[in-house]
């Protein structure tokens, strides 16, 4: 077992001690006190910093925005839903850019991801008429989708075959004189 050596004591207060207290403390406060300063100009330094970072993120945005509003008026799809992704990952809450995207999915005949789009411009916008409408569109493509796959699997002399194939021409006319929609495929 090893004992603690207690009958040596260290006494730094008395008088031959003091000055070389005095000089170590000083010599700590100065250290300290010289840490403090440069960390206050790595502190200035960095606000400097992001300054300069925040002038150029508009820039970035304003750039990246223009060029998903270029992507998307050319109908470069792939492109445009690229850009309107990295958008809504720096604004989540902008409906028009979940309308846009809504948009470009519909154009690329994703539907459901279309509609998910669409009610996210509408949770953000309730009074987005244009999600609304493109809402309704799609939801109305996707009924005409599935009177088309029901039919396929009627035979023609069905009494079913008859009144899908009225309702399929009745939607399909709707779309296309109403919105100037093309009906889905198989129409």
């Amino acid at each position: 077992m090893h004992k603690i050596n207690t009958d040596y004591q260290v006494n730094f207060f008395n008088h031959s001690n003091i000055s070389a207290f005095n000089i170590f403390f000083i010599s700590l406060l100065c250290i300290a006190i010289s840490g403090c300063n440069q960390t206050n100009v790595i502190q200035n330094e960095e606000p400097e910093q992001n300054v300069v970072t925040k002038q150029t993120e508009p820039t970035n945005f304003a750039n990246l925005e223009y060029s998903a509003n270029e992507a998307y008026k050319n109908q470069d799809w792939e492109s445009a839903e690229v850009q309107y992704k990295k958008l809504l990952e720096i604004q989540p809450d902008n409906s028009e850019y979940w309308l846009n995207l809504g948009n470009i999915y519909f154009s690329k005949n994703q539907s459901e991801l279309a509609i998910h789009a669409y009610r996210q411009a509408l949770i953000r916008d309730s009074k987005n008429i244009k999600a609304w409408n493109n809402l309704g569109l799609t939801q109305l493509h996707q009924a005409t989708v599935t009177f088309l796959n029901m039919k396929n699997q009627l035979a023609e002399d069905d009494p079913m075959y008859i009144r899908i194939s009225a309702i399929i021409d009745r939607i399909t006319e709707l779309m296309v004189n109403e919105f100037n929609v093309s009906p889905p495929e198989g129409k």
